[in-house]
């Protein structure tokens, strides 16, 4: 019988008749009493009876009911996480960093650490109330923090006799609630007491759902004694689950017993009814007693390893985890523990404390199941639990623990999400190093499969048409145009590929990693939003090529190629036969003016006279050909996305237009007024009379002073030839525009009508 009991409990390995070697807490004393305990505190006596009084017994049921099933569906997701890995000191707080990051652990386990300091302060004040019903000279006050030093000296000592102790307590409870059933009757004196105070206003459903709901919660309090537990794996299920389906069944009980035996108005008036009911009264207040103290104990147990995990892994400073050397108890984090819950004691009230645990429980019970529900949903090859939960019973239990926030009180629920946010930012900011691998990306690339195959399905729309730049370079440490413009042109729409090729005589195959690195920390720090491809090939044409023909994931591949213009012929005709090939491979074009100039400044530093003049930084300009129309289209809908971003929306569009008399220039001036009226877009339009429309040198020197300026390239069709197209066409808009330094030259390839990208249906 020793040794059964001795496993039961404490999880003792039995070596000799008389020597046992400590193992750690079975499933009885390390979950379930505590749990127990935790949940059959001070509420179940002086404020379930209240809440009777106030809603009637079929709202109470509800509010038990819902209570429980967010509590059980709670445990459901700790037993799954449980069985799928060894869990350590911190409990939930452990389960949730480990799942969704520890920037997301913190942000609730903070909360979830006050929420425990807060539950030791609440049920020090339920213990001191009823000490003061029967004692009312009592200073309610001097009895709490009297009542935290005695406990606070027991948990110095050692957790193991607390542990002890909670089985004689939860006797005790198990005879006060024997008493109160075995009872049934109040006494007249009691009736006439109420008799002038037997009208009351009621609560709301939610209101009363918030005072009640503390008292379904404390299998969080189980989870955080998991590092002290024999078999975590067993014990966690088996306990929290065994915890809320006890509580469910005393808690319904008892409502429905003073239902039946108590008038409402007692129940609302007096904390203490439940004793005007008992057989033996006295063990109800020894049970008031034992479940506050209890519970108390028990955040005093839970507490300090939530503290001394988040200390653990970077959250808090590391001297707060030191431990003891005795028995190996986080000292420093009890200390800190009972000075937080002096706060408490000297500054709350029992009603208030309740309403802010509640939203911190919820919070964790919500992260907990998502957690669980995310795991399950992706299945991941090391998600493997031996009790597994269907995903969307634990997405659902998160649904509904976020539901019940706003409907108690939607403000305390705003402040509650906002106070973890905080903490969220705050962590991300810290960039903490973790040992472990979360869920993020796994959760990324799950729901990234998803609407992959969603866009696959639904096909091109071209008024959804986004930029997709694969944008090739040689210098990527430097903040050239091409960088720079096509970041502004993808921030929050589109994408921004760039990619250097590495001849293999100059570049190393161990090192291509780290250059990574590098070259994403340059552009981190610029605030430049790119994927970074880097890539190894005998022949750098030849690796362009490469990407060009095959880069990209399904809808998701580049649509535009992007290019530093060509400087002497050799490379002039390299480049072409790269634009040749993106063609017709139908993606479009953008070759840039090679200047590490920031097109922006240009003008932000430009003369006092030049400011006279009337010129704004940011204008960009685009050079119109009604021979190309698509080309010009293609144009309109870059300046109008670079446009949108902060650095040039002060600046304005301007189309400049060439055309061969006045009366062509009034037909298409009358044209363009309506067309950008019909698309409600602000755009300034400039003509230039010439009877030679490639005459590009007469518009040069209006366009010398623009932030950027757009032209474009005829088609270079898979027949052309490279060096007539050289000879007749590239170079001569290149000599034309030769003065103005910031210049993109674009070719539509892609098989879209650009116009339609500004129609709104």
């Amino acid at each position: 019988m020793k040794r059964l009991l001795a496993r039961l409990t404490l999880g003792a390995d039995l070596t000799s008749s008389t020597e046992t070697k400590f193992l750690g807490y079975g499933t009885f004393l390390g979950v379930f009493l505590p749990g127990f305990l935790m949940t059959l505190g001070m509420i179940i006596y002086l404020r379930l009876g209240w809440v009777v009084g106030q809603v009637g017994l079929n709202q109470t049921l509800c509010i038990i009911a819902i209570s429980c099933l967010i509590t059980l569906i709670t445990a459901l997701s700790i037993s799954a996480t449980a069985t799928n890995g060894e869990v350590k000191g911190g409990g939930t707080y452990y389960i949730i960093s480990r799942s969704l990051g520890v920037e997301f652990g913190a942000a609730i386990g903070i909360p979830l650490f006050l929420a425990q300091v807060g539950t030791i302060a609440l049920c020090i004040l339920g213990f001191s109330e009823s000490l003061s019903a029967i004692f009312p000279s009592l200073d309610m006050t001097l009895a709490s923090f009297l009542t935290l030093a005695v406990l606070a000296s027991l948990a110095l000592y050692s957790s193991d006799s607390i542990v002890k102790s909670q089985f004689i307590i939860f006797v005790v409870i198990i005879l006060s609630l024997i008493s109160l059933f075995s009872g049934g009757t109040v006494a007249p004196k009691h009736l006439e007491k109420i008799a002038a105070n037997s009208f009351f206003t009621p609560v709301s459903f939610w209101v009363a759902f918030s005072i009640f709901f503390p008292a379904a919660t404390g299998i969080e309090a189980a989870a955080a004694l998991s590092d002290s537990l024999k078999n975590p794996k067993f014990s966690l299920p088996l306990g929290t689950i065994a915890v809320v389906l006890t509580s469910f069944c005393i808690y319904s009980s008892i409502a429905i017993f003073l239902f039946h035996h108590c008038p409402r108005s007692l129940l609302v008036s007096d904390p203490l009814a439940t004793c005007h009911l008992s057989r033996v009264p006295f063990l109800l207040i020894l049970g008031i007693w034992g479940a506050t103290l209890s519970s108390s104990i028990s955040g005093l147990l839970s507490a300090p390893r939530i503290l001394d995990a988040l200390a653990l892994d970077g959250v808090f400073p590391a001297f707060i985890a030191k431990k003891s050397k005795e028995n190996k108890e986080p000292r420093i984090a009890l200390v800190i523990t009972l000075l937080l819950s002096s706060c408490f004691l000297y500054f709350g009230s029992i009603n208030t404390i309740i309403s802010v645990m509640t939203m911190f429980i919820l919070i964790t019970y919500g992260a907990i199941n998502l957690a669980t529900g995310l795991e399950e949903l992706m299945g991941n090859p090391s998600w493997r639990p031996e009790f597994r939960v269907p995903w969307y019973i634990s997405v659902g239990g998160a649904l509904l623990a976020l539901m019940a926030m706003f409907l108690i009180d939607p403000v305390a629920s705003f402040l509650a999400i906002a106070v973890s946010l905080i903490i969220y930012a705050i962590m991300r900011k810290r960039h903490l190093n973790t040992s472990w691998e979360d869920i993020q990306t796994g959760v990324l690339l799950f729901f990234s499969r998803f609407f992959i195959y969603r866009l696959k399905g639904i096909g091109d729309v071209s008024r959804s048409w986004r930029p997709n730049f694969l944008v090739f370079s040689d210098t990527p440490l430097q903040l050239s145009n091409l960088i720079q413009i096509t970041s502004d042109i993808t921030r929050r729409r589109g994408f921004l590929t760039l990619v250097s090729i590495f001849s293999s005589e100059l570049a190393d195959f161990s090192k291509l990693e780290k250059w990574k690195g590098v070259i994403r920390n340059f552009l981190k720090e610029h605030r430049i939003n790119a994927l970074v491809e880097l890539a190894i090939n005998e022949n750098v044409l030849s690796g362009v090529e490469t990407y060009i023909k095959s880069y990209g994931l399904g809808p998701i591949e580049p649509n535009t190629v992007v290019f530093n213009e060509g400087l002497d012929q050799k490379t002039i005709l390299d480049h072409l036969k790269l634009i040749q090939l993106a063609y017709s491979h139908q993606k479009n074009v953008v070759i840039f003016k090679d200047s590490l100039k920031n097109p922006v400044q240009k003008t932000q530093n430009t003369s006092f006279f030049t400011s006279l003049i009337g010129e704004k930084p940011g204008d960009i300009h685009l050079l119109w050909d009604d021979e190309h129309r698509n080309n010009s289209h293609l144009m309109l809908v870059l300046a109008t996305m670079l446009n949108q971003h902060p650095k040039w929306k002060k600046g304005e569009i301007v189309i400049n237009c060439t055309v061969s008399s006045e009366a062509v220039k009034r037909q298409r001036a009358l044209y363009f007024e309506n067309y950008f009226k019909k698309i409600r877009l602000k755009v300034k339009v400039n003509f230039f009379v010439t009877l030679d429309p490639d005459e590009w040198f007469s518009i040069a020197p209006e366009v010398q002073k623009a932030s950027l300026v757009f032209a474009g390239l005829p088609p270079l069709q898979q027949e052309s030839s490279l060096e007539t197209y050289r000879d007749q066409v590239y170079v001569k808009r290149v000599a034309a525009l030769k003065r103005v330094p910031d210049l993109g030259f674009v070719m539509a390839s892609q098989q879209l009508d650009f116009s339609q990208l500004f129609s709104s249906y």
